[in-house]
């Protein structure tokens, strides 16, 4: 490995272990941590230091980092799960494009009832995400944390996966 690709994976990992460290801060300000996925998930070392960050509501969120970086996101009304969901596409906007797709005026991505569910009570439901990275191993990871949440949450609004 060159001086350069080995410079380039070192600021990788620290970038991402900052971004993790101001996700934790954040999500203590806001007293809206919902728990580590340490709980949620038995995945890799790297899903087990995630955790939940409250980001607001549907039709408000706080998106303004999250254009290149994927994960899972869940949106809870009425104190509880109904919708889990992904982004992966960290070329195309990531995060703060998929939770936008729900709020436009186009029904292009609103297809299924999921999101026609989440658009009609988009100023009800607080979302979360947690985010996975912002490369293709991290998309994979954001793949698989959707379907281990859904079959333990079993959100109303999911597709069951067996």
């Amino acid at each position: 490995m060159s001086f350069w690709s080995k410079l380039g994976s070192i600021t990788k990992t620290v970038a991402q272990n900052v971004y993790q460290e101001i996700q934790k801060e954040q999500a203590k300000k806001a007293g809206s941590n919902l728990g580590s996925s340490r709980n949620d998930s038995p995945g890799s070392n790297r899903t087990q230091s995630l955790s939940w960050r409250y980001i607001g509501t549907l039709d408000n969120v706080d998106d303004g980092d999250l254009r290149h970086l994927v994960g899972i996101y869940k949106a809870v009304l009425n104190g509880e799960i109904v919708y889990i969901g992904r982004a992966v596409e960290f070329n195309n906007g990531g995060l703060k494009k998929r939770l936008a797709d729900y709020t436009r005026e186009s029904e292009s991505s609103r297809k299924h009832k999921s999101g026609q569910l989440m658009h009609q009570n988009a100023s009800d439901l607080k979302m979360y995400i947690m985010v996975t990275g912002s490369d293709s191993q991290a998309a994979n990871e954001a793949r698989e944390l959707e379907i281990e949440m859904i079959n333990r949450y079993q959100p109303a609004w999911n597709v069951k996966y067996s």
